[in-house]
């Protein structure tokens, strides 16, 4: 899974990217080795030892977030167009963020944006209880000041941990917001999710159909 979040990323310019940034957990110390034989772009590695969500791994790396970041969720494969994301560069005209969506049919399991006619993002939710929007908030950020970014994580953790224990990084991107911020919200027309079991089958299923059919057009040929 992270090799494939990786790719689109590995394929940009060398000048493109500064550094790659990994957050881990269990099981973590497989990820630096693994890494380290595939790829020679800088790394840095982060470990979340305490499962505080989304907002908290971002927190572990806040005094690295400087200028233009992207994040990933390994979780989910996507087609968003990383290339055009690093171009935006900080430029003036910019938005503030790029936020990747998808319209679900459950968009309970997910977080969701409410978006204005012109593009831009009104409000995000974590795992609505209500009908509010059913485009789910895919896992690719854009996110032109990351000491914004940064700032709005450590302003969330301020706040009483929630009772299930993480804080999520909508919310911080909802302080953005609240604060100015403007997003943009780009629709993809692929996200395979990998979130549950259920969901990791049917991708692989998927890939290694593509991967089948890809073989039989190329002896084809």
């Amino acid at each position: 899974m992270l090799g494939h979040a990786l790719a689109p990323i590995m394929a940009l310019e060398a000048h493109s990217v500064e550094e790659i940034v990994l957050v881990v957990g269990h099981l973590g110390e497989l990820i630096e080795p693994w890494y380290r034989e595939r790829y020679d772009r800088p790394l840095h590695i982060a470990v979340q030892s305490a499962l505080d969500g989304q907002a908290g791994a971002i927190a572990r790396v806040g005094d690295r977030l400087d200028g233009p970041v992207l994040i990933l969720f390994c979780d989910t494969l996507h087609d968003a167009d990383i290339g055009a994301l690093a171009a935006l560069g900080d430029s003036v005209d910019a938005p503030d963020g790029v936020l990747h969506v998808k319209p679900v049919l459950d968009p309970s399991r997910f977080g969701v944006a409410v978006v204005h006619t012109n593009g831009y993002v009104k409000q995000l939710v974590e795992k609505p209880t209500r009908s509010i929007s059913t485009l789910a908030i895919v896992g690719v950020y854009w996110i032109k000041d990351g000491r914004w970014l940064a700032r709005a994580v450590e302003t969330l953790l301020t706040n009483p941990a929630p009772a299930h224990g993480e804080y999520y990084l909508a919310d911080a991107l909802q302080i953005m917001i609240d604060e100015g911020a403007r997003f943009e919200a780009r629709r993809l027309e692929r996200w395979l999710d990998c979130g549950t079991m259920e969901s990791l089958r049917e991708t692989d299923r998927i890939l290694q159909s593509e991967r089948a059919a890809r073989a039989s057009a190329s002896f084809t040929r």
